[in-house]
């Protein structure tokens, strides 16, 4: 039998978006699979440009979905996507490190 999916309660999402912005690979994928089990476009192929980006192979199993999606934007607009969603976790996350030394001292 097989096991139905339990979809993330907002605070869930929360938590692993924070691991996320952290640089966790495996919180990443777990979002990817929500915004594709929601059928979530926009945020889904944004999600998998994150998990990509910080080296989640396992999110490859989403490129069917995301391509699928992705028909329904011009490549401007993917482009402008993807490297939306790379430079925010990027910055984001530099911005962590930078607030990290501040506070050590």
């Amino acid at each position: 039998m097989k096991q139905q999916y339990q979809f993330l309660k907002r605070k869930e999402i929360r938590a692993l978006k924070r691991l996320v912005r952290r640089g966790d690979s495996n919180a990443a994928l777990r979002l990817l699979e929500h915004s594709v089990r929601c059928g979530h476009k926009r945020l889904a192929l944004r999600r998998l440009f994150v998990a990509l980006a910080l080296g989640s192979d396992e999110a490859r199993q989403y490129i069917g979905y995301c391509n699928e999606v992705s028909l329904e934007f011009g490549p401007e607009a993917l482009r402008a996507l993807r490297e939306s969603a790379v430079s925010d976790l990027f910055t984001v996350r530099s911005n962590d490190c930078a607030k990290m030394k501040t506070a050590a001292g």
